[in-house]
């Protein structure tokens, strides 16, 4: 899976020429209809290299890597929803996007990587925190994506850690009091056989609290538990985190993998994900009299280009060709791709995104202004 700081990172790569492919897959059961997408992009970057003058020798080069991914049986054995494939003379990268992409192939000066962007998180975000007395994980998730975050370092792993940390407080005591006795302390509960009685039980979420606050004090994405709801409840009551949500994921959370985790955890937070993309069109609406939103691409295309995008409203596998010319600030319009072309979505989402804009990609029923391919709301 692609992360924010890659699609950072391929998005400075200018070379030529950059193929990017996108082909949707499935995550299980009959491969064949991915293998023939992915055979007739290859054909279609192969038409398009031709038209770059790219040398017959030259285009085998590229496309071996490529061709090779055809007859890898485990390869297709094992996808998400599209595969993603960049290659350039120096480049080639796969990622296994959890989001659904139409298939697009281009080939230019750089790679093609809006359609990525929701799968790094541009445009919703929260936490869950998988807690129970044996283990505690941490994630942050994204619309269509989560990514483990390492928490050891701030809090108790689990009840055994948690346990020896008091032990070894006791015997710091014991010997500063001078009694020989530290070796007979025992704690009610020590051992995987036995839960922690209901004050060190405390001790023990006032402790994964206390780590998690040193690392979110400045955070408010929802933060939603997985775990017992008995426990969860008195996390919730002690926890210093300003956005805990109400609702949790239950069962044992020991024996969910991050990816179940993030599908339980996007249904418990469906009605607030729903509400914060209808409040992000009410801005709009409120912002475009005023005079700080538009859904007019040259001037979108102008802003972004500027920094000055604050959230940015695509329709999906929207395409807009032309080019623009920051030196004089003019945009004209293709109606097919040509040479030197550029997809000014691409260009108006990868700068919005870059500069710490939000990126919404919708269907165009969602859009604030369905007209156009593109809406914004203004810095300034």
């Amino acid at each position: 899976m692609i992360t924010k700081n890659e699609v950072k990172k391929w998005a400075a790569v200018t070379t030529k020429p950059a193929i990017t492919i996108y082909v949707p897959t499935q995550r299980a059961g009959d491969y064949e209809k991915s293998r023939i997408h992915l055979k007739n992009a290859i054909r279609e970057a192969e038409s398009n290299l031709e038209e770059l003058d790219v040398t017959p020798p030259e285009q085998k080069e590229l496309l071996k890597p490529l061709k090779a991914l055809l007859e890898d049986t485990d390869f297709w054995a094992h996808q998400s929803d599209t595969l993603l494939l960049l290659r350039s003379e120096d480049v080639f990268e796969q990622y296994r996007l959890p989001i659904a992409v139409d298939n697009i192939v281009q080939v230019g000066e750089s790679f093609y990587l809006h359609p990525t962007l929701p799968a790094v998180g541009g445009d919703y975000r929260f936490f869950i925190l998988a807690l129970s007395q044996n283990e505690v994980r941490f994630f942050e998730g994204h619309r269509y994506s989560v990514f483990p975050v390492k928490v050891n370092d701030l809090v108790p792993e689990n009840k055994q850690e948690m346990l020896a940390d008091l032990a070894d407080s006791a015997r710091l005591q014991h010997h500063s009091a001078g009694t020989s006795s530290d070796t007979n302390t025992i704690y009610h509960g020590q051992g995987s056989h036995k839960d922690l009685d209901d004050n060190t039980l405390e001790k023990f979420l006032r402790a994964v609290d206390d780590g998690l606050m040193e690392m979110l004090h400045d955070e408010n994405p929802p933060l939603v538990i997985a775990g017992d709801e008995q426990v969860a409840a008195r996390y919730r009551a002690l926890s210093n985190y300003p956005n805990m949500w109400e609702k949790s994921i239950a069962g044992n959370p020991e024996k969910k993998d991050a990816v179940l985790l993030h599908e339980e955890a996007m249904t418990v937070l469906r009605p607030d994900i729903a509400s914060e993309l209808e409040e992000m069109k009410k801005k709009f609406s409120e912002a475009l009299a005023g005079g700080e939103a538009s859904f007019s691409t040259d001037e979108i295309v102008r802003a972004a280009g500027d920094g000055r995008i604050n959230a940015l409203f695509l329709v999906k596998g929207g395409q807009e060709w032309g080019h623009y010319d920051p030196t004089i600030r003019k945009v004209a319009h293709m109606e097919k791709p040509q040479a030197g072309a550029t997809d000014l979505v691409e260009y108006a989402a990868m700068h919005t995104f870059l500069q710490g804009g939000k990126v919404f990609q919708v269907e165009r029923s969602e859009m604030p202004r369905p007209a156009g391919s593109m809406n914004a709301i203004f810095r300034y």
